[in-house]
């Protein structure tokens, strides 16, 4: 298959630190850095101390880690001075995110902490503008926002979806389900990375953005309190742009099922839906519904820890090929640049004279 070797046993060492995230695409760095770009700052530094190479940038189908993302987005919103990362029409000062936690997890429930962040917003903020409405048995909450430029409205209406999804489930210390999201413009050229994100039920074109779940929520209790969100802020701002690690995804349990492994290959699909608890026919037809399938995730994985090895060690590319069963190094090479739009050497900041073998 694709040239990896039958039974070939992966050792453990190779998942220790590889992350759970899924790496994001190319687009997110670049939108993450627009507002750096705006206020006309070089964006090399914040690159660099991201461990992302610089000639990556212009490799539309290449990816970064989501530590390597999560790093980024550290430093320009430290650089610029703002949460929102200079994307918005307004300025969010650090520590306005906090601020606003800590006024709503006094809170009774949901349902007047949503309302009263989305008050604290408009109030001190201005933008973005929130809104809740339910409708029968669904809550919707909405977003409004004024960026620039189409990529940069994508991106924002984006992260600030995540931020909230995963800001929501953490004040109930639940998951959310999310049961439909709806976006402003068209499908965008990632729209395969959205149900990872919000779901499998994705609309675009709609007349405004949406987030849609059970109204039942709203009367669900805070949870939290002054020590455990001093916990939470400790990943801010940049972890809340990660989707929450229990969000409702079957693609994201099979990923953790298999980046945890130990001493065994990718099972078999057979094998995998017994683990799992369901059928082969069952497991398939739930990867379609979030347009993937089990091919793909194990390839996403292969890739995502080359890409950890590429940019946090100096394992040569040829140890990296065999320690994710591949028979021939440039059968790893040819893998990768279909993967990352660039071979594995290129992708590497400071390559060996192994990772110029190509």
């Amino acid at each position: 298959m694709d040239g990896l070797v039958e039974g070939e046993v992966i050792s453990r060492k190779l998942f220790v630190s590889v992350d759970q995230q899924p790496s994001a695409p190319i687009h997110f760095v670049l939108a993450a850095l627009s507002g750096v770009v705006n206020a006309g700052q070089d964006i090399g530094p914040l690159l660099s101390e991201a461990n992302i190479p610089l000639n990556l940038i212009n490799e539309p189908k290449t990816r970064v880690s989501s530590r390597q993302f999560s790093q980024l987005v550290h430093k320009v919103t430290e650089q610029l001075g703002d949460e929102f990362l200079g994307l918005a029409d307004k300025k969010a000062p650090l520590g306005t995110f906090e601020l606003m936690a800590f006024s709503v997890i006094h809170c009774g429930n949901l349902r007047e902490a949503i309302i009263r962040a989305c008050r604290f917003y408009t109030l001190m903020i201005g933008s973005p503008h929130f809104e809740l409405d339910i409708n029968n048995a669904k809550a919707y909450l909405m977003v409004k926002v004024a960026t620039d430029t189409r990529q940069t409205h994508q991106f924002v209406v984006e992260a600030v979806f995540t931020a909230v999804h995963r800001f929501i489930c953490w004040l109930v210390d639940k998951k959310v389900e999310i049961h439909e999201a709806g976006f402003h413009y068209p499908a965008p050229i990632h729209e395969q990375e959205y149900p990872l994100l919000f779901g499998k039920k994705i609309k675009f074109s709609c007349s405004q953005s949406y987030l849609c779940f059970d109204k039942d929520y709203l009367l669900m209790p805070i949870m939290q309190n002054q020590k455990t969100l001093n916990e939470f802020m400790r990943y801010a701002p940049y972890g809340f742009l990660l989707p929450p690690q229990f969000a409702d995804s079957v693609t994201r349990r099979i990923r953790h099922e298999l980046i945890n492994v130990e001493r065994v290959t990718f099972p078999t699909l057979e094998a995998l839906s017994y683990t799992l608890h369901t059928t082969p026919s069952t497991l398939s037809r739930r990867l379609r519904e979030e347009n993937t399938s089990y091919q793909q995730i194990k390839d996403a994985i292969r890739r995502d820890i080359a890409i950890h090895h590429l940019t946090t060690s100096t394992i040569p590319i040829s140890e990296i090929s065999e320690l994710l069963g591949y028979q021939d190094v440039s059968i790893f090479h040819r893998a990768f640049k279909k993967w990352a739009g660039v071979t594995p050497g290129a992708y590497r900041l400071s390559p060996s004279g192994d990772d110029l073998n190509e």
